[in-house]
């Protein structure tokens, strides 16, 4: 499976968890880039940063605005994906454009339906809660068979790695094993410790007072620039990240809570650095929306295009390996 499948159908999890009720309505722009590892070696080099946990904390506390400039300076091209999201009560909608997919929808209606339309196949995958739920289990099934089926790694580990290699392979397969916590006979893996900062940092941002915060867990740092001006929005973002925990820790991968670090508020920007396991390369990606508004969206948004435009209709088996009709 390609990784456009794979994200899709990631991405088809997680909304499952994320749509709860609400009164009020948003349509929400934002952009998404990963920073190139270009940027980052001339971003480093000017601030003089050679130890590896300073250069992690000045990546994850700088603007989205300072990568942008930064980039502009260069000549560098950033791959932005850029995505407006529409909430009307219990319907959610959003539409993404990257480079390398082209254009993509995904729709959650209140009666449970869910869309994916993917705008360059002329096709639209359709789904509902409880299909989307019984795949969770099917997937945890088998995520527990592998296990049980795992070789005995400390062996191979002791005949061919040396101490730093057992290590590095030794994180690998921990994090493996907690994408089974919660299932039976699963003892669930221990997670890094979540220590937050609060340096007084702040800026405008969106029209309004942005402040910093910078979580740390493990490996993994994030800046999160937070506004305060409406608490209404800040709820529904609260109640989307407590409903994805399930989903994340399913899969070993959701450390840093951000509705927790910022209670009653929302994460305009939010970079995030994370150090590679061998601990050299850093990965850094910023989201930051450009665009919040208390507006109603059209109808239309919310209805998937069907054969008059063109386009087929097809299922989550479309999206599985050695499935060619999403192709």
């Amino acid at each position: 499976m390609n990784m456009f499948k794979i994200s899709a159908l990631a991405f088809l999890l997680l909304i499952c968890q994320t749509v709860q009720p609400v009164s009020a309505q948003y349509i929400l722009e934002m952009e998404k880039f990963e920073v190139p590892e270009d940027l980052l070696w001339t971003l480093g080099n000017d601030e003089g940063l050679d130890d590896p946990e300073e250069r992690t904390s000045f990546f994850a506390s700088l603007p989205e605005s300072e990568y942008l400039r930064k980039a502009e300076a260069e000549g560098i091209t950033l791959k932005k994906s850029i995505s407006t999201i529409y909430v009307d009560g219990n319907n959610f909608a959003a539409e993404s454009m990257a480079l390398d997919e082209g254009k993509m929808t995904f729709i959650y209606l209140e009666n449970g339906d869910i869309y994916m339309v993917m705008w360059n196949k002329k096709k639209v995958i359709k789904t509902s809660q409880e299909e989307i739920n019984q795949m969770k289990k099917d997937a945890t099934a088998m995520i527990s068979q592998a296990q049980q089926n795992m070789p005995n790694m400390d062996a191979l580990l002791s005949k061919y790695m040396t101490e730093e290699q057992k290590q590095q392979m030794q994180e690998a397969m921990n994090k493996l094993k907690g994408m089974g916590q919660g299932m039976p006979d699963q003892t669930p893996q221990e997670k890094p410790k979540v220590t937050i900062e609060r340096p007084g940092t702040k800026r405008k941002l969106l029209g309004t007072e942005a402040e910093l915060y910078i979580a740390k867990a493990g490996k993994k740092v994030e800046g999160i620039w937070a506004i305060d001006n409406d608490r209404a929005l800040a709820a529904k973002f609260r109640e989307m990240g407590e409903n994805m925990t399930a989903a994340f820790e399913m899969e070993g991968l959701k450390e840093i809570k951000e509705w927790e670090i910022i209670p009653g508020k929302f994460p305009a920007s939010k970079t995030t650095v994370e150090m590679g396991m061998r601990g050299g390369r850093l990965s850094v990606d910023v989201e930051y929306y450009t665009s919040i508004k208390r507006e109603t969206p059209t109808a239309d948004k919310f209805v998937p295009p069907g054969k008059d435009e063109g386009f087929t209709q097809g299922t989550l088996m479309d999206l599985m390996p050695g499935m060619n009709s999403a192709k």
